[in-house]
């Protein structure tokens, strides 16, 4: 089974330790990555989510502060890297 079956999922986070699916599209540098194991749940990204275009979808992203909570939850150092800058984004956008 695929990425939309619950069953197959709960495998890859108890036996993967996967926290996320990629998808990337290399020759244009873009990149989605499907949280599947997350401290948010859909109903509490949802409410804060916003929409980005990329050519011609629209996908529903989650918001900085929930983010922030999913990066937290990974434990690897990339993503607390990825944390400070997220933290320094949001104070400049706080001082516009």
């Amino acid at each position: 089974m695929g990425i939309a079956d619950q069953k197959t999922r709960e495998d890859w986070i108890k036996n993967k330790h996967m926290k996320a699916f990629n998808f990337y599209k290399y020759d244009e540098l873009k990149e989605v990555d499907l949280i599947i194991d997350s401290p948010v749940s859909y109903s509490q990204a949802r409410k804060k989510m916003i929409q980005m275009k990329s050519g011609d979808i629209i996908l529903p992203v989650v918001s900085m502060d929930h983010l922030i909570r999913m990066k937290k939850n990974t434990g690897r150092s990339v993503d607390q890297l990825d944390i400070a800058e997220l933290k320094k984004i949001k104070r400049f956008r706080n001082q516009r």
